[in-house]
């Protein structure tokens, strides 16, 4: 029960992350924090670029980060990682209603192929994970272009961080909106990532270490480049990143108006005409990278 406990709290990291964007010439500063000042803002909140799984080598909480961290009062994250009640409604979201007949739309070679993935990544197969809906098994093949076997979380690792400073954590969404943008996917379509992953596991091993390499670097506009590979999600675009975006920063200012954020969400989300830093500086909020 332990692997399969893990394999739901990693679908829930990697589904908060499969996003798309571009990013302006406004925001080419190498930084993945961002002070929040001006207006009616009474205490600065700060904004940080996440990557919701990353090898323990790579993972990294500088001085910045812990300080920013702690002088805030409120930690708001895509979702409440905290809430039991969010991770199961989750477990129960990522079943199918109706079978999926995964040995009839994938060829007998690409199957196998994933039910060796799984069993040696998760420690369970195909037997066990046939019920689960397409896009959730696509998150989890993400997880065997990873160098290391226990990938580490900054969401994670931001909820242990709240709990032991006593800070309460709100999430911005809920599982059960974020699953209903994947179900208004055509499952054949879902069918095809799986495809499209399968037919080329180095290129997709290369692309992770590339975004990888850009998230150290802190560089958004790379960050921003190399998502533009995953031309599957790109006409999703609007309703993975852009209204979701529009509709995090109500909520974001409504809150910091009241006591100081540490607003943490996907590193993609932060750049861009349509990203939260220009949409907070679009409402007349000062908007700056925290360099060190």
């Amino acid at each position: 029960m332990k692997k399969v406990n893990r394999l739901f709290y990693l679908l829930l990291v990697l589904l908060i992350g499969l996003t798309t964007t571009k990013t302006s010439e406004a925001q080419k500063k190498n930084s993945l924090l961002w002070k929040i000042t001006g207006k009616d803002l009474s205490e600065p909140s700060y904004l940080y670029g996440t990557i919701h799984i990353i090898c323990p080598d790579d993972f990294k909480l500088d001085d910045r980060i812990k300080e920013a961290f702690a002088k805030s009062e409120k930690v708001v994250m895509e979702l409440d990682m905290d809430n039991l009640g969010e991770v199961g409604s989750l477990q129960q979201l990522m079943i199918s209603k109706e079978p999926v007949d995964y040995k009839g739309l994938l060829t007998e070679d690409q199957y196998n192929r994933m039910d060796a993935i799984f069993k040696e990544k998760m420690g369970v197969g195909m037997a066990f994970l046939k019920t689960m809906k397409p896009f959730a098994l696509s998150s989890v093949l993400q997880l065997s272009v990873l160098d290391c076997a226990q990938p580490a979380s900054y969401e994670n690792s931001f909820t242990e961080m709240s709990k032991k400073q006593e800070k309460e954590i709100v999430g911005l969404e809920t599982a059960a909106f974020q699953m209903s943008i994947f179900d208004a996917i055509p499952v054949e379509e879902q069918i095809e990532w799986l495809k499209e992953f399968l037919k080329d596991e180095d290129k997709a091993k290369k692309m992770w270490k590339e975004m990888v390499a850009e998230y150290k670097s802190q560089d958004i506009k790379a960050m921003a480049t190399s998502f533009d590979n995953y031309p599957e999600y790109k006409k999703y675009e609007d309703e993975l990143l852009t209204k979701r975006n529009e509709r995090w920063i109500p909520q974001i200012l409504k809150m910091a108006k009241e006591q100081p954020l540490f607003v943490a969400v996907g590193a993609a989300h932060l750049g861009g005409k349509n990203g939260v830093i220009a949409l907070l500086k679009k409402a007349g909020y000062k908007v700056k990278p925290v360099t060190d």
